[in-house]
């Protein structure tokens, strides 16, 4: 990567953030804070991969972001039960490379680098974008609750002061205006996900938007919460007792289906299944928001979509009377729909489960693209060894 940007003059990457330099953890072009849709809701782990993201992108030491352990430190301290639930700000400019960069003459292609054409009349960067709000606690209690706005978690490049923060505080389009480092109280009656609108204003009169969800649960009994903590293990006496409806990844998948046809390798096509299961709130019967999740190396064929459905199902805001787990990330707040692809030979060459999986992605595109879903989509592979991914990602850039 280095060897590719080496000879350009960066001055003109005014931010030092280049997008092109960046692992994408995330799709940034969702995350502009101009509108809220539901593929930019955003959780603590979003807020870090896009932080992450931004940190990879650095291509000059102009940017000076927070070392990553640096940040932890900033957001653990305040992720403590007894404080108000902290909010942290991402706000920040990068460039990114004109689409046309190449064809228009702005920068030109010698043996594999990227080199400035002299003479030319327009940069051939843009400048974007990203910006991004979640709480560091993503659940809390029925009754009242608070948030908190802080100075130091108000991360970001832009230059711009905060005049105004203004919370939704469940969607419904009632505004409250919030002070920075004070906090806030949020009063919920019953058990749920709320969506949390979030509207900052800048003393230059631009407005920048984001959103997440905080899951609320019933106020603890005797010191117990009346929240499931795992599927397989309910603080009550059974499963129909949940006061959120139980319905989590694995609950509700379609029937499995052959997965398409596949290019052969070798003389032969691998074959499989595909598995989809729509998020809660996805009512369409049409996938909107794709997550493809592909079955690894498995060498006894018995792991299915229930195995990695129960895996889901550890708690990740580290407390237990108020559990967030991963399939509440992806499902709830996320509102991911899961493909899952399981190989009717998980053990075949990995060029053959390659193509199958390129034949799932593309099959996955032709259908959100029927239903005017606005994102791309988000895969996972099982294995230790990405190597089924890397050949399918490369043959996809290829094409």
């Amino acid at each position: 990567m280095n060897y590719l940007y080496s000879r350009l003059n960066k001055s003109q990457i005014t931010s030092g953030l280049l997008k092109e330099y960046a692992i994408e953890f995330n799709n940034w072009d969702n995350f502009t804070g101009t509108q809220l849709h539901d593929s930019n809701f955003v959780s603590l782990t979003e807020w870090r991969l896009l932080y992450a993201g931004l940190y990879s992108s650095q291509i000059t030491s102009t940017p000076k972001m927070l070392y990553l352990d640096t940040l932890n430190r900033l957001l653990n301290k305040y992720s403590q039960p007894n404080q108000p639930i902290s909010m942290p700000v991402l706000y920040y400019h990068y460039q990114s490379i004109k689409p046309t960069a190449l064809t228009v003459n702005l920068l030109r292609n010698e043996n594999g680098q990227l080199v400035d054409v002299a003479g030319r009349t327009q940069s051939p960067y843009d400048t974007k974008e990203m910006f991004a709000i979640a709480p560091i606690l993503q659940a809390t209690f029925t009754g009242t609750s608070q948030i908190i706005f802080r100075s130091d978690l108000l991360l970001g490049n832009t230059g711009k002061t905060v005049r105004t923060v203004e919370v939704d505080a469940n969607g419904s389009g009632a505004w409250q205006t919030v002070a920075l480092n004070t906090p806030f109280n949020l009063t919920y009656t019953t058990e749920g996900f709320y969506n949390i609108n979030i509207r900052i204003t800048y003393t230059d009169n631009s407005q920048r938007l984001g959103h997440t969800k905080l899951a609320v649960h019933a106020k603890p009994v005797n010191g117990a919460s009346m929240m499931r903590t795992f599927r397989k293990q309910s603080s009550l006496a059974s499963a129909t007792e949940f006061r959120f409806a139980p319905d989590t990844y694995g609950d509700n998948p379609l029937e499995p289906v052959a997965a398409p046809a596949a290019r052969p390798f070798a003389g032969a096509s691998a074959t499989g299944q595909m598995i989809i299961e729509f998020a809660r709130n996805n009512t369409t019967g049409q996938i909107r928001k794709p997550l493809i999740v592909v079955e690894g190396f498995d060498m006894t064929n018995e792991y299915f979509y229930r195995d990695f459905a129960d895996e889901l199902e550890n708690d990740f805001n580290n407390r237990p009377e108020t559990p967030i787990t991963l399939n509440d990330n992806l499902d709830d707040i996320g509102e991911y729909d899961v493909i899952f692809l399981n190989f009717n030979n998980a053990t075949d060459f990995i060029q053959r489960n390659a193509f199958l999986l390129e034949a799932v992605i593309g099959r996955v595109n032709a259908e959100k693209g029927l239903y005017n879903c606005i994102r791309r989509p988000t895969w996972i592979n099982l294995t230790g060894v990405c190597s089924i991914g890397r050949k399918c990602a490369t043959e996809k850039a290829a094409q």
